[in-house]
């Protein structure tokens, strides 16, 4: 894919002519369109890209990983919002801190390593999110 060079604060973002059907579809085969997919680096940049669709009523979708079949993170039109990359991960004793774009394969192997263990063991969980297992109330 290749990425405009432009860019809008410190925002990433991608042209709609530009765009991967892996941004744009779900595990359903479900998929969308959007004009632009940004992906920020930080909760920091999410707030100053969601204040900018805001103002500019720019409808935003957000996406995680991909692995749900409902068709939650397909745009129909607007702005992506991709998770991924927020993906700070802090073990302590007794509970987690994870960003919206950690690997749930990644916190189960953090917590073992530290002696703990996250309960949900999922089958998709080398792909899948925390981030979206909150957004979609799933729990095993």
């Amino acid at each position: 894919m290749r990425r405009d060079e432009s860019r809008r604060g410190t925002h990433e973002c991608v042209r709609h002519a530009d765009m991967s059907r892996v941004w744009i579809e779900d595990a359903s085969g479900f998929h969308g369109e959007a004009d632009e997919i940004v992906t920020p680096d930080s909760e920091a940049e999410v707030i100053a890209f969601l204040e900018r669709a805001s103002k500019a009523s720019i409808p935003v979708t957000v996406a995680g990983a991909g692995t749900g079949v409902t068709g939650g993170r397909v745009p129909q039109r607007g702005a992506l919002l991709s998770l991924e990359k927020l993906n700070r991960l802090e073990i302590r004793t007794g509970s987690a801190i994870a960003g919206a774009g950690v690997l749930l394969a990644d916190l189960h192997a953090a917590a073992a390593g530290a002696g703990q263990f996250y309960p949900p063991a999922r089958a998709a969980s080398a792909t899948e999110t925390p981030g979206g297992m909150c957004s979609a109330c799933a729990s095993s």
